[in-house]
């Protein structure tokens, strides 16, 4: 895979962000076999839905996007992502937030943690998709001020939505 990423440091906090071939992609697989394969990372994980239905599965339930939607699933959540149909179009990006020791007016390293420490969704949102772009072609042309613009909007998009789900 041709992975591509970009670091930036803001605050305190030290974000990594990568994405690959299959950032706008997405494949028809059989739900059977994609169910029994739960998986966790130790990154967060970013969907966002263009043309659904887009399925994900957790341990203890399973959220079905539709179009227009994003989920963002923090590290160490047991999931599997899968399509039942040919026309799922999504975006996928992951990214890796450290704490760095710096002094700093705002914790944003604890409010980005709080704000992911569960998985979320935030319904839609044509904006998210328009960001998404513009952050792929940031990471692409290893433009870190644009990146952290469009990160900043994605995130906050999250914020002022709260779209938590248990």
């Amino acid at each position: 895979l041709d992975t591509k990423q970009i670091t930036v440091s803001v605050d305190n906090a030290k974000f990594t962000c990568f994405i690959d071939n299959t950032f706008d992609k997405a494949h028809y697989s059989h739900s059977l076999v994609q169910l029994e394969r739960l998986h966790f990372h130790s990154n967060y994980e970013l969907f966002c839905v263009v043309n659904g239905p887009f399925k994900v599965r957790f341990e203890d339930g399973e959220k079905i996007l539709q179009s227009g939607q994003t989920l963002i699933v923090p590290p160490g959540i047991l999931h599997r992502s899968f399509m039942q149909g040919e026309n799922v179009k999504r975006y996928n990006i992951n990214f890796v937030m450290e704490k760095v020791n710096v002094t700093t007016d705002l914790d944003l390293y604890s409010l980005t943690k709080k704000t992911f420490a569960m998985p979320c969704i935030v319904g839609n949102s044509t904006e998210v998709e328009k960001s998404l772009q513009k952050l792929s072609q940031s990471i692409a042309d290893d433009d870190r001020l644009s990146f952290c613009l469009y990160f900043h909007k994605i995130s906050s998009s999250f914020e002022t939505k709260n779209g938590r789900f248990a």
